[in-house]
């Protein structure tokens, strides 16, 4: 079984771009989303509850996704978004517990032209940075979890082409 990290921004649809390849990978992938499964709360503002409640839900979630995974003989796609923006910086929501859990075998982070998703100055640089921040967060689980790491730009909006990307880079798992 191997296991495929895609995430990036919560911006970027991860969970449409996963139902997208595997239509085009055939049935020897399962899909779990982690966004789906935790609804973060944006209006945490004392850092040490911030912190807490990540590492509860998050906690949860392996524990879900354990459970599922038992008798998994197919080879897993989780989804989720790589990082949280709160009033102090940026948090990792793919945390180090994670990937001693899981272990990925490949990341996958999908970014995208900011200007695409937002005409605001503010709202681009914004979602620069964070992207910026993904890449830090995951080149160093990558490192601290052996996985390999792959970029993939969704080029002008068209997530078409990323999906026939990741599709042929999954088949060959």
């Amino acid at each position: 079984m191997k296991l495929v990290l895609i995430t990036g921004l919560k911006e970027i649809d991860k969970k449409a771009i996963a139902r997208l390849v595997l239509q085009r990978v055939g049935q020897n992938f399962k899909h779990i989303d982690i966004d789906s499964m935790v609804r973060i709360k944006t209006d945490l503002k004392d850092m040490d509850k911030i912190r807490s409640y990540i590492s509860t839900s998050y906690k949860k979630i392996g524990k879900e996704i354990v459970k599922n995974l038992k008798n998994e003989a197919n080879n897993i796609i989780i989804t989720g978004s790589a990082s949280l923006e709160t009033i102090y910086g940026y948090y990792p929501l793919i945390t180090k517990d994670f990937f001693k859990t899981f272990n990925p075998d490949l990341i996958i982070l999908m970014e995208i032209d900011p200007s695409v998703l937002s005409k605001d100055e503010i709202e681009i640089t914004r979602l620069k940075n964070q992207q910026i921040i993904n890449r830090n967060y995951l080149i160093l689980y990558s490192i601290v979890s052996g996985a390999f790491f792959r970029i993939v730009k969704i080029e002008k909006g068209n997530i078409m082409d990323s999906v026939e990307y990741i599709s042929s880079i999954l088949r060959e798992i």
